[in-house]
C-alpha cells in the first residue's frame, strides 16, 4: 500500500489519541465520569491515558509505528466493551458522537499493523 497512505493514517490516529489521551491527565469532567462508571477512577483513567498518549507518540515513528498501532488496538477494543456493556454508545446524551472517532481509530490501526506487521517482534518473522 502506498506510503503516503499508511503515513496518514498514522497521522490521524495520534491527531485523536494524543489529545484524548491528555485530557485523562488534566481531570477532564468526561473522561472523570466514564472512568467512575466504570469503577476504574482514578487508576484506570491514568493507565489508559498513558497508553492512548503512547499509541500516539509510537505511530508517529517509523520504527515503531506497528508497535504503536498494535498498542491502539487494545486500547480502541477496550473502549468499545466498555461502551457494549457498561457505558453505552450514548455518554451523558453525547448522542454517540465519540463512537466514529473511536472506530476510525481501531480500523486505522488495524491497517496500519497489518501493513507495517514486519515491524512486530515475533509476528513479523512469521507473516
Amino acid at each position: 500500500m502506498n506510503k503516503k497512505i499508511v503515513w496518514t493514517l498514522q497521522i490521524i490516529v495520534a491527531a485523536i489519541l494524543l489529545p484524548v489521551g491528555i485530557a485523562k491527565f488534566i481531570h477532564s469532567p468526561g473522561a472523570v465520569y466514564v472512568f467512575t462508571e466504570l469503577g476504574m477512577e482514578p487508576a484506570g483513567r491514568y493507565i489508559i491515558g498513558i497508553c492512548e498518549v503512547l499509541s500516539g507518540l509510537l505511530v508517529l515513528t517509523e520504527a515503531f509505528a506497528a508497535m504503536g498501532a498494535f498498542l491502539g488496538i487494545g486500547v480502541m477494543i477496550g473502549a468499545l466493551i466498555a461502551h457494549t456493556t457498561v457505558l453505552g454508545f450514548s455518554v451523558q446524551g453525547d448522542g454517540g458522537k465519540h463512537i466514529p472517532p473511536l472506530l476510525l481509530v481501531l480500523i486505522s490501526c488495524c491497517i496500519i499493523t497489518w501493513i507495517r506487521r514486519k515491524q512486530l517482534p515475533f509476528i513479523g518473522k512469521t507473516f
